[in-house]
């Protein structure tokens, strides 16, 4: 799939690449993978005795697609400092913390109570 679409239609830039997309049960869901950084630097000490340790999934609701839910599968990366011994996972641009929507939904939702609908 073209990567400009998931910008402009949901906001997602690189850093993540498209894998497949399922069809199911009226729910539109597309699968992205997390991009490894060549180079990664801890943000809780600044060092760079960073390790890549395992992957977390996330599935994050979009905008509508039509009458159809969509969601983003994310693989995301975890890494672990040896420095500080923290851990933490790659950031999501299109979305806050740990929002189980993105920020284009989040604007949806706004615009539909501007105009007087409910959800």
């Amino acid at each position: 799939m073209n990567q400009s679409l998931f910008y402009q239609a949901f906001g997602v830039r690189e850093g993540f690449t498209y894998r497949s997309t399922d069809y199911k049960d009226c729910v539109i869901t597309f699968h992205l993978v997390q991009n490894r950084p060549k180079k990664m630097i801890c943000p809780h000490c600044g060092k760079e005795h960073v390790i890549c340790n395992g992957t977390t999934h996330r599935e994050i609701r979009n905008v509508p697609i039509g009458s159809k839910r969509t969601y983003l599968a994310l693989r995301l990366q975890r890494y672990y400092c040896k420095d500080c011994k923290h851990s933490w996972q790659g950031d999501i641009h299109f979305t806050r913390g740990e929002r189980s929507y993105t920020n284009k939904f989040a604007r949806y939702v706004i615009d539909l109570m501007k105009l007087g609908l409910t959800m």
